[in-house]
């Protein structure tokens, strides 16, 4: 979209990583110095302690809304390769699963 298109496109931005590497990414072949597509979310779990050690990042920002302040604001965190910590939610009470058994 002509018109609107570059309200919702970041970047360009200068990246490390190639298509064999933690920050995967790939190029045209005709273009072999310009990544078109890569990872936009990254998640780092340590599952011996999941709860305490959560870390996650999104390319761009928490919201998808071009007109929120938070449409970009982990774009640089994102770019340095910084990630935020990340919430995860306990496991439910066992008294409280809803179990779905078929007939």
């Amino acid at each position: 979209a002509p018109l609107v298109g570059a309200a919702f496109t970041l970047g360009p931005y200068r990246v490390a990583g190639g298509p064999y590497t933690v920050s995967a990414g790939q190029y045209l072949h005709d273009r072999p110095c310009a990544m078109a597509v890569g990872a936009s979310y990254r998640q780092v779990i340590d599952l011996a302690d999941p709860e305490g050690t959560g870390r996650m990042i999104t390319f761009a920002g928490q919201s998808g809304h071009v007109g929120s302040k938070h449409y970009a604001d982990l774009t640089a965190l994102w770019l340095r390769g910084d990630t935020v910590p990340m919430r995860l939610a306990p496991w439910p009470e066992r008294s409280r699963d809803l179990r779905l058994r078929p007939a």
